[in-house]
């Protein structure tokens, strides 16, 4: 695994940046992200945006998968279920795991 190339997908996807989410370790099929909550974040009605959480998930997910693939190929999300089971406000912080159980790859 390349740190740095994960630290690199933090860094340089636009909308990540956007909403500040931030690595915070990475190994062999696993990663941690993490996100100040503030006010951009929110919906009307005060709780952070399902859209946030779902980024958070996805981006996190993708960025386990990609400690374990080889230079020159790349992760993408074809689908993904979430289930929102706790609000969020403003000034927490939002932590994410994400973990690979299997991979599957064409040659």
């Amino acid at each position: 695994m390349n740190r740095s190339e994960i630290q690199r997908l933090f860094t340089t996807a636009p909308f990540v940046q956007h909403v500040g989410m931030r690595l915070l370790e990475a190994g062999e099929g696993w990663c941690e992200s993490e996100i100040e909550i503030q006010a951009h974040h929110q919906q009307q009605d005060s709780f952070i945006h399902a859209g946030v959480q779902a980024t958070m998930a996805d981006h996190t997910a993708g960025s386990a998968a990609a400690t374990l693939i080889r230079p020159g190929q790349y992760v993408l999300t074809v689908e993904f279920k979430i289930n929102l089971l706790r609000r969020y406000h403003q000034g927490v912080w939002k932590y994410a795991e994400g973990g690979v159980s299997f991979l599957l790859a064409k040659k």
